[in-house]
């Protein structure tokens, strides 16, 4: 039994750095996901050029300025004019 004690202790120390090199893998798995999806995100606002300008900058003129596009009033309800497609039977 002698030689089993130096066996075991060489199969935990593999196992010890299988476990620490899973733990790495999953570690830089996840950040790797974490900033490729925060790259790819739609809201993600992309680095402007800096205006040289000194008058007003363009993004005060296209809030202030009106061409009639919308989304009309937000309602989410159906049309009032629209009959309701389920019918009731009952015999």
């Amino acid at each position: 039994m002698a030689s089993a004690a130096p066996r075991i202790v060489e199969a935990r120390t593999r196992a010890a750095t299988a476990k620490r090199a899973i733990a790495v893998l999953s570690v830089t798995g996840f950040l790797a996901v974490f900033v490729l999806a925060r790259a790819a995100h739609p809201g993600h606002t992309t680095a402007s050029s800096p205006s040289t300008s000194n008058g007003p900058s363009t993004e005060q003129g296209s809030v202030e300025s009106d061409d009639g596009f919308g989304f009309g009033s937000g309602s989410i309800a159906p049309s009032q004019n629209v009959a309701p497609s389920v019918q009731t039977h009952t015999s």
